[in-house]
């Protein structure tokens, strides 16, 4: 389904040096397409949530590296995701972000195709033969879809782990978001926050388990939040940013514990957890100890695990409810999509403050997001074949882990090496 260009594009094993990486790996247009084929032709991309599509017809677009597709849930409830391309001229079928429709019909000659994708009807049916393919002309498949706890997930690759093993130990930052719902439902909030940077899909990535920078790359908004008097009416993610920055809280940082999956993905956990006090009994506590009884609810509500890197495709907040997508659109252009859910059962106080880190988080005219936009793009306008880069902080230090999961101090570079391993694995084989 990929164009898998080999022509122009070197060996990844040339690009990376023990802990250093070159700059082609972000510039050359080359790789990005070595990417499309190979990692994002093969490895499971997350696409939303089933709350999005609570009903058949209801529908929202995404994509799976290249291919274009529309998510949708048909007559019977079944989930579908298919490509967004007419199968008669190419055109997208879908042009509105979401929507509930009854068949899906092409603009450009109304062929007309049933939620699932089957071709069912087109103009002037008998000019096309009697040896037209009906069964052949739907909207093509993609080749695996599945669900885990309502999130839905596609692979343009007919084989490969499954979803399990795929995610590892990541899975913990889906099971952390559906517990935070009383219902175990969530409830989709239209439309996300969009943004899109002109810089490589990877640099944001490669910073967003980096929980050192903010010292110096968010300096000036750390010293607005620590000049607030009322300190604890700030959201627990502002209050994490007013820390006093310095050799303290550097040490402190280390002693936290960062972990990497086989497939690349990380988190970070203990963070939030150092400026804000074990999560109260109030009328959240209440609603989940309710549903699951006291022991779990305090265990759920001071779960700690900063955001969650789901390579190559979503970050996560759990603590927060948010979903980022991230979509490369180009070497050098990025799309992100910021997703804030309802929890089902929830005080009406709680969703206020996914919404706020929502906004803080992924909006571009944010006083933090505003930064690390500002690095990705000066990232982007010098890499290239002539610069190597740096990942080797913490190299070596590795703590006691298991045979699927990297354990490091909390400052470590590891989550990139550890990413550029399995880039590597993707772009030699497709990690089949």
């Amino acid at each position: 389904m990929q164009h898998d260009d080999r022509t122009r594009a070197p060996e990844p094993d040339k690009l990376i040096e023990g802990a250093r990486i070159n700059g082609r790996v972000y510039s050359d247009p080359a790789i990005f397409e070595l990417e499309m084929a190979r990692l994002f032709g093969h490895a499971w991309i997350v696409l939303g949530h089933e709350s999005q599509i609570p009903t058949p017809g209801c529908y929202f677009l995404g994509r799976v590296g290249r291919v274009p597709v529309i998510v949708t849930r048909d007559d019977e409830g079944v989930i579908r995701v298919v490509e967004n391309r007419c199968a008669h001229r190419g055109p997208a079928v879908c042009a509105k972000r979401t929507g509930k429709v009854r068949r899906f019909v092409c603009p450009y000659h109304a062929w007309t195709y049933e939620l699932d994708g089957r071709l069912v009807s087109v103009p002037l049916r008998e000019e096309y033969g009697d040896s037209f393919a009906w069964a052949e002309r739907g909207l093509r498949a993609l080749p695996r879809v599945t669900t885990y706890r309502g999130f839905i997930f596609a692979s343009l690759a007919a084989d490969g782990p499954e979803l399990a093993e795929f995610l590892g130990e990541e899975v913990q930052a889906f099971d952390d978001f559906m517990d935070r719902a009383p219902d175990d439902a969530l409830e989709a909030v239209e439309p996300p926050l969009r943004y899109r940077v002109r810089a490589n899909w990877k640099t944001i990535f490669e910073n967003l388990n980096d929980i050192l920078h903010p010292m110096f790359a968010h300096a000036s908004a750390m010293a607005a939040f620590a000049a607030t008097e009322d300190k604890e009416r700030l959201h627990p993610l502002m209050k994490l940013l007013a820390a006093a920055p310095g050799p303290q809280l550097m040490k402190t940082f280390k002693q936290l514990d960062a972990r990497m999956t086989t497939w690349g993905h990380s988190f970070i956990t203990g963070l939030v957890s150092l400026a804000n006090k074990e999560y109260p009994r109030d009328a959240y506590f209440e609603a989940l100890a309710a549903r699951r009884g006291e022991g779990e609810a305090r265990r759920i509500l001071n779960t700690d695990m900063h955001v969650s890197l789901l390579y190559p495709s979503a970050t996560i907040n759990s603590r927060f409810q948010t979903l980022r997508l991230v979509r490369p659109l180009a070497h050098d252009l990025t799309e992100v999509q910021a997703h804030v859910y309802r929890l089902k059962g929830a005080p009406d106080d709680v969703y206020p403050l996914a919404l706020e880190y929502n906004y803080t988080s992924g909006s571009p005219a944010s006083p933090v997001i505003v930064d690390d936009l500002e690095i990705y793009e000066r990232l982007q306008a010098e890499a290239g074949a002539s610069m190597w880069m740096s990942a080797e902080r913490g190299l070596g230090d590795l703590r006691p882990g298991t045979n699927e999961t990297r354990h490091a101090p909390g400052t470590s570079e590891e989550y990139i090496r550890q990413q550029y391993e399995v880039w590597g694995r993707y772009l030699r084989d497709g990690a089949r």
